[in-house]
């Protein structure tokens, strides 16, 4: 695995669109990106396995999409304790200062699940695009509106009474919006226990116990490739 330092990487000059760009699969923002655009306005953001995101990247930068990795979103309470608010993978918004708001929030953060590459736009231009395009908005708000299904989602799980209940209802809120244009039935092994039992806010033990109860049951299998949904219909049920 190529070990990634935080770093800020230079996109493709010109015409020339990044073979992989995620732009190209959730279809938006099309006209700040090569051929629309003379250049392209994001950055790529590159940050290794388990590394937070720098603080300086939600003042900077306006919005963010996932290219490659998983991002687990944070906020942080009074006490300096992270709560898990999101999971991103590649195509899905990663909220930063999301170009709206303004001013500066030292709540917000989150970290790389695997080694991550974020397509960035900076606050300034984004800002401009929004105030001077009239797609972007739209664009803006549809993207926003999958960050917050997948989100709300997840707080449905968390509120789940017992947490055999909350790690069912997780799993099937990750198969299903982790990427939102890639549905799978396999939840990658990079997304590892501790991720889950930061979503689902219990103690990694008590969740690892969870995930064997379900495997038990055949509704889960795990696997070197990570956790499969084995039977969808009677996961659902749990």
């Amino acid at each position: 695995m190529i070990r990634l330092s935080s770093e800020e990487l230079a996109c493709r000059p010109g015409t020339s669109l990044c073979p992989d760009c995620p732009m190209t699969s959730v279809d938006a923002l099309a006209h700040m990106i090569p051929p629309q655009a003379n250049a392209c306005a994001f950055r790529s953001l590159a940050v290794r396995a388990r590394a937070p995101l720098p603080s300086r990247w939600f003042r900077e930068y306006g919005l963010g999409i996932v290219r490659r990795g998983i991002v687990l979103r944070q906020r942080l309470d009074s006490h300096g304790r992270a709560i898990a608010v999101d999971a991103v993978g590649p195509g899905g918004l990663v909220s930063l200062s999301m170009a709206v708001g303004g001013g500066e929030d030292s709540s917000v953060g989150g970290y790389a699940v695997n080694d991550v590459i974020l397509c960035a736009c900076p606050t300034e231009p984004m800002q401009g695009s929004m105030a001077t395009h009239p797609q972007t908005p739209r664009d803006v708000v549809r993207l926003q509106s999958q960050a917050l299904d997948r989100m709300e989602r997840l707080v449905d799980a968390r509120g789940r009474m017992t947490v055999v209940e909350r790690v069912a209802a997780t799993l099937l809120a990750l198969v299903d919006s982790l990427s939102p244009f890639r549905r799978t039935e396999v939840i990658s092994s990079d997304l590892q226990q501790t991720d889950l039992a930061a979503l689902v806010s219990a103690r990694q033990e008590t969740v690892c116990r969870a995930l064997r109860a379900l495997e038990r049951r055949g509704l889960i299998a795990r696997d070197g490739d990570g956790i499969r949904i084995a039977d969808r219909q009677r996961l659902e049920a749990v």
